[in-house]
């Protein structure tokens, strides 16, 4: 994989592992949402191994393997999600199984560079619940699969 090529758009690599719980869960309540669906086919997704010996060139054009860079990234925990902007710097990292209001809000984060006005992920996930709220939206950030609704029914806002 070359992680290196840029495309233009944010990069989000997933490291997981083989018989993972957690990232089973990942995958079948969170990723599986159209809410969170819709963000990440914004993004440029590789899916690597934890601990593989896969060949890479990071994004900063160091080649290397899956295993050597995630524990050069202390990535210690699957699934974790790091996304990097399209420069390749990295932005933020998701490091456990979160809920699915969270997830789509930080590829949201990153696909909107919120982080240059608002380096604070948790204020700004706060600040976008309550403009749904405003335009008429529930939000329930503790929902699988209805995290942002109205009457009962999962929507994907703008």
């Amino acid at each position: 994989f070359n992680l290196s090529a840029r495309d233009g758009r944010p990069l989000a690599v997933f490291f997981e592992q083989s018989h993972c719980l957690e990232c089973d869960t990942f995958h079948q309540k969170v990723l599986s949402q159209p809410i969170v669906r819709s963000q990440v086919e914004k993004l440029t997704v590789v899916q690597l191994d934890l601990w593989s010996d896969t060949p890479i060139i990071t994004p900063d054009g160091r080649s290397t393997t899956a295993r050597v860079w995630a524990a050069e990234l202390g990535v210690g925990f699957a699934p974790t999600v790091v996304l990097f902007d399209a420069s390749g710097a990295e932005v933020v990292r998701l490091e456990a199984v979160f809920q699915t209001f969270h997830t789509q809000g930080i590829f949201r984060y990153v696909l909107e560079r919120a982080y240059e006005r608002q380096p604070s992920f948790q204020h700004y996930l706060s600040e976008h619940a309550n403009h749904l709220r405003e335009q008429g939206y529930d939000v329930d950030i503790w929902s699988y699969d209805r995290p942002v609704s109205r009457d009962g029914i999962a929507i994907v806002p703008d």
